[in-house]
């Protein structure tokens, strides 16, 4: 029996409102790897850390240092946690995968940095992949559709990852597809748009199970204001970042909302509404009608939006990550600790160049 290796995923998703931690067992390496999911933990983040991270674009030096310390302090504890959830000790751990959040400026640089969070863990430490995605002509983000196509991927079967949350992202990958055949994109904005509408209207964290969506009433108006964004009409690999969908936007989105007339939960139900029929779509646009739909992240939670997106891509069969072996929200720091098993193998992970991608401290 192949020997197996524990590492572990940390990962902190564009919606900046915590960090997920999980810890995986690996058997094999390169494109034969084989990986389960032994525990996974989340983080919250609380209210003021979330805001600053929110406003990066306009911090100077020592807020960024100050965030900095403060996420590694949260990244360590975390990659802890989850140790002690499966049961590993630190010097047991093979390696650490880190996914952070992006600073802006289109560098792929991200917080914690790699060089201090490896002086707080007692693990070999890989990341940076955003950054290597960049230098080998990618789109400046971690490459963690090559983690989606390792982990998913059939040789009869057509599936379709939808991961909702802060952002809506599709990763398709075709029946027996090659890695550098997987399609990955940004859909639309989802959780850092739902999340900031009830918050900010109903005193909720999140429209959890829909409830919210559910008792409002889509506006066909707004929805075609919404649908003529441009970023829905860029061709895809797009990228977004959740910095295009705060401040100015949710502001001039709340003004057409009330100059229509609608309610706040209205104003909800319409946004879910966007957001489930912008991902059908772009999965209808796919060279293949998928034969399974898998929903992750957050946002799966949310059975209104889950429950508008089954029913769009019908007959498709749409399931849960959880039918797959891993956690709804652990998938991000599955990929990072994905990533980190091909980085210390020195194997290629990127879907469009065969490159090693990240670093290792």
């Amino acid at each position: 029996m192949a020997k197996e290796r524990i590492l572990i995923g940390l990962h902190s998703g564009p919606a900046a409102d915590g960090v997920d931690a999980a810890a995986i067992a690996v058997t094999g390496k390169g494109e034969r790897m084989k990986v389960r999911q032994v525990a996974w933990t989340r983080q919250p983040y609380p209210d003021e850390l979330s805001a600053g991270l929110a406003a990066l674009p306009s911090a100077d030096n020592d807020r960024l240092e100050a965030l900095d310390a403060d996420l590694t302090a949260r990244f360590a504890r975390a990659a802890q946690a989850v140790l002690r959830a499966a049961g590993v000790l630190p010097e047991q751990a093979a390696a650490c995968g880190v996914i952070g959040s992006a600073l802006p400026g289109g560098m792929g640089l991200e917080l914690p940095s790699c060089p201090r969070l490896r002086l707080a863990l007692d693990v070999t430490l890989a990341g940076e992949f955003a950054r290597g995605d960049l230098a080998a002509g990618g789109l400046g983000r971690p490459p963690t559709a090559w983690a989606h196509w390792l982990l998913l991927r059939d040789r009869r079967l057509s599936r379709v990852l939808v991961e909702l949350g802060g952002l809506a992202r599709l990763t398709f990958l075709g029946s027996s597809c090659r890695a550098d055949e997987v399609q990955s994109f940004d859909v639309v904005p989802a959780g850092v748009l739902l999340d900031e509408l009830t918050r900010k209207h109903f005193a909720q964290p999140c429209d959890r199970d829909g409830a919210i969506a559910a008792g409002g009433r889509v506006s066909g108006e707004l929805l075609n204001q919404l649908d003529a964004h441009p970023f829905l009409h860029r061709p895809p690999p797009r990228a977004t970042t959740a910095g295009d969908w705060r401040g100015l936007f949710v502001e001039r989105l709340e003004l057409r909302a009330r100059n229509l007339a609608c309610r706040a939960e209205d104003l909800v139900a319409t946004v879910t509404e966007w957001i489930a029929r912008a991902v059908a779509r772009s999965v209808l646009a796919m060279s293949e009608r998928p034969h399974e739909v898998i929903l992750s992240g957050g946002g799966s939670a949310n059975i209104h939006l889950a429950g508008r997106i089954r029913t769009l891509l019908s007959p498709s069969s749409t399931y849960a990550l959880q039918r797959y072996g891993f956690e709804a929200q652990a998938m991000g720091a599955v990929s990072a600790g994905v990533l980190a098993a091909a980085r210390v193998d020195g194997h290629p992970a990127g879907t469009r160049q065969r490159t090693v991608l990240g670093g290792l401290w």
